[in-house]
């Protein structure tokens, strides 16, 4: 099949490599450009764990996580650091609500987005996944394009969103690569930093608030990794998205973009808090970062367990076991979460989110079109395997037509006759077969990430996919009998010879049907490879060849009926057969069989016709069809529930706390300026909103606990003159001992600038010694 080309799409790279604001649509405001950004999300979380209880009876739980609390921030680019085996990935996947559910298995803990408990929550995030996984015949442009038009509303038209994917192929510094197909194992492509920003642009389309990415720089080079890096800094510091990475031996360049870390080690935090803090805290707990050293690297040092000798382990061991109850004990949202025991977060104007996806945005005939295109580029422009599709199907005719060339009719040549139409029916089924395994098992996995993203359903795409492929489907059998068949010398007539070539075509497409059912099923190419060949003898032994029918014990016959080979093998033998004269080597030769129709009541083929065999196969192609169907709509990703923190936790777990409702405690302050959050995020909110912030936090009620022991709060707002409406509220953000003798409180202002409140014995009202102070 020829290679067709992909189309041409001008995009001017001169504004590629700037930084302005990446093109936005904006759901809840229905424009597009950079008119109003979807602002980030505070994601709150407190004592997450989780374990795995083993198969084996009376095993303790294997724990991954142990209480885990944190905060990011919108406006900042948070990294989730630690050496191998720490529970990066498990603790990112938990925060975004994507882990995997797993028999056994315990999640426990809080998470709350924007003041929404995670189950509830409606936000729209972005989850670039570790591996990245495309239609590699699809171009750059063509692929982005693909997820705008089914991620963004149908009312914008299509050169709104083909301007949107330009100006975003520009700014993740594609605009070179757009016409470049994006490649595969088969064909190169592109590299594999434009690869991952290619991800990242494809989960930008839909305008998320939230963005996790999961080690974005594995397998990349040092400029690539940090070009990556980049491209999420920006969204978080130009855009005010919340960011959070997992990231494995970033350089040094790449830590300075950091804004936020959290080092794990065996599953627990040994420290949380600003980067630029990092290397203070670990100073104070004795552990000296070396001058010029990569700091990313030292606190993976300090993480890290030594198992080179039972010493080394010992006090490697030790040093972890400080520093993760230095972190806890220095954690005020660990612990603020001892204390009350559940997290409650007060809805606020800080907290804009658009409204999730819960259904395709796209019309059905919509989504059928842009898949349908989709699959048809995928299969025409396949070259390597059409080429040797083509390359099987050209030498399987000429070397099996060689074999039996020009078959006479005498006894000998009915085993003939027979072994050439067995084979024929085995190779158009087995070729079917291999590729659509091998094509459809990595399919598989876009098509279930897209199916997650609700970008359409299970129906457009598989009617889509079966139409596009059904023409190159049909040429490779059809070009196999066409090239066989008269090297052979079958039968003359050219109606058999038609019959002949929709026998083994409509036996092939029955083949490709079962290798969708099977790997549908299997869990992965190795396995799918695996089982399919297995039931495939099983198949040829119940061909009609090698066992008559009628000889088939009764508890096996039905594997003859749902046998694809049998059914293919009878309908040539009938077409073959019928009609056809043979003669006998010598007069009277006993068991000399004269007609075709003697052959055929032989082989038991006697009391069928080839209609009847070709309803049958159609039935076996409507059944693997429907299979597959049901398993793809069944087979949504099941995903781990997220229990309270005492519900279902291994044994020696945290006794029960009683609910109380607070005010969330802060976790970060900025030390440059003394404020709490996001620049961008603060910048973003208007009078009215701080107003209402406020309000509603002064509003909540607070427990006899906190009542007896914070003693007095202070805190102080007033309104500023930066422009617009913008206000400078100001709140206490970190807890601050405040003596007699007139200390410094830093207090957050929301429009960036610092300020300070002088705090003496007079303002300390009904209290001696310090005094915690919050916002």
């Amino acid at each position: 099949m020829s290679d067709s080309a992909a189309p041409e799409i001008a995009i001017d790279p001169s504004v590629a490599e700037k930084e302005p604001l990446l093109p936005v649509f904006t759901p809840t405001h229905g424009g597009y450009g950079g008119g109003s950004k979807a602002p980030g999300l505070t994601i709150e979380f407190r004592r997450l764990s989780y374990s795995i209880l083993p198969a084996k009876k009376g095993a303790q739980p294997h724990r991954i996580l142990k209480e885990i609390s944190g905060m990011a921030r919108p406006g900042c680019l948070m990294a989730i650091l630690g050496p191998s085996g720490s529970g990066k990935t498990t603790l990112l996947h938990s925060l975004a609500g994507q882990l995997a559910y797993v028999k056994g298995a315990t999640l426990s803990g809080e998470v709350i987005v924007g003041g929404t408990p995670l189950a509830k929550s409606t936000h729209r995030q972005a989850f670039v996944q570790q591996k990245d996984v495309f239609y590699g015949q699809l171009t750059v442009h063509e692929t982005v394009l693909m997820a705008a038009r089914l991620r963004l509303p149908s009312k914008h038209s299509t050169n709104d969103k083909e301007a949107f994917v330009g100006e975003l192929l520009s700014q993740l510094g594609l605009a070179k690569c757009a016409n470049t197909l994006v490649g595969d194992d088969k064909r190169r492509g592109v590299s594999g930093g434009e690869k991952k920003r290619l991800s990242l642009g494809c989960e930008l389309v839909g305008t998320p608030a939230v963005i996790f990415a999961d080690e974005p720089t594995t397998g990349l080079d040092a400029f690539q990794a940090e070009r990556v890096m980049a491209s999420l800094r920006s969204l978080a510091h130009d855009q005010g998205k919340t960011v959070i990475v997992s990231i494995h031996q970033p350089r040094s360049s790449i830590w300075t973009m950091f804004d936020d870390v959290i080092v794990l080690s065996e599953g627990e935090q040994v420290y949380c808090g600003l980067a630029s803090d990092m290397v203070g805290h670990f100073s104070r707990l004795g552990h000296q970062c070396p001058p010029n050293y990569n700091l990313a690297e030292f606190c993976v040092d300090l993480a890290s367990i030594d198992f080179t000798s039972t010493e080394a382990e010992e006090s490697s061991r030790a040093r972890v076991q400080q520093l993760v109850t230095a972190c806890r004990d220095s954690n005020p949202i660990h612990q603020e979460a001892i204390k009350s025991g559940t997290l409650f977060s007060a809805p606020s104007a800080f907290n804009i989110r658009p409204s999730v996806i819960t259904a395709p945005l796209a019309p059905l005939w919509e989504q059928f079109a842009l898949l349908f295109m989709r699959s048809w580029r995928q299969v025409s422009r396949d070259k390597f395997t059409n080429q040797s599709r083509f390359g099987s199907a050209l030498f399987s005719a000429i070397v099996f037509g060689s074999i039996f060339f020009r078959i006479q009719n005498f006894q000998s040549h009915i085993q003939d006759r027979l072994g050439l139409l067995q084979v024929a029916a085995i190779n158009g089924a087995m070729s079917s077969l291999i590729k659509t395994i091998t094509v459809f098992v990595r399919e598989r996995e876009v098509v279930t990430r897209e199916r997650e993203a609700k970008l359409y359903r299970v129906t457009p795409y598989f009617i889509a996919k079966l139409a596009a492929e059904l023409p190159i489907g049909a040429f490779f059998p059809c070009f196999f009998g066409a090239v066989m068949y008269p090297l052979a010398g079958l039968n003359p007539s050219f109606m058999r010879f038609l019959f002949f070539i929709a026998t083994i075509t409509l036996e092939s497409f029955v083949a490709s049907a079962f290798g969708l059912c099977i790997s549908a099923f299997c869990p992965s190419y190795e396995a799918a490879m695996a089982i399919a060949p297995a039931v495939m003898v099983i198949f040829i032994v119940f061909g009609g060849y090698y066992i008559n029918p009628d000889n088939i014990p009764w508890v096996f016959r039905w594997l003859d009926n749902i046998s694809l080979i049998r059914w293919g093998f009878e309908a040539l033998c009938i077409n073959e057969f019928t009609g056809l004269k043979f003669e006998c080597d010598y007069a009277d030769q006993p068991g000399c069989l004269r007609t075709g129709e003697e052959v055929l009541a032989r082989l038991s083929f006697d009391q069928t016709t080839v209609a009847s065999c070709c309803i049958s196969l159609l039935l076996l192609l409507l059944a693997y069809y429907l299979i597959t169907y049901v398993v793809l709509v069944s087979s949504n990703l099941r995903l781990q529930k997220i229990e309270p923190p005492n519900h279902g936790s291994p044994k020696g777990g945290s006794p029960t706390h009683t609910q109380t409702t607070h005010t969330p405690p802060p976790l970060y302050t900025d030390s440059a300026t003394g404020s709490s959050g996001s620049p961008t995020a603060r910048s973003n909110l208007s009078g009215a909103a701080v107003q209402q912030h406020n309000q509603q936090h002064s509003q909540l009620p607070q427990s006899g606990h906190q009542a007896a022991n914070e003693g007095p709060r202070a805190a102080e707002g007033e309104t500023g003159v930066g422009g617009g409406d913008s206000t400078a509220a100001r709140t206490v953000t970190k807890e601050t001992d405040v003596g007699s003798g007139g200390d410094e409180v830093p207090v957050s202002v929301l429009d960036g600038e610092k300020d300070t409140h002088k705090g003496g014995a007079a303002d300390m009202a009904g209290g001696e010694g310090p005094t915690k102070v919050r916002g």
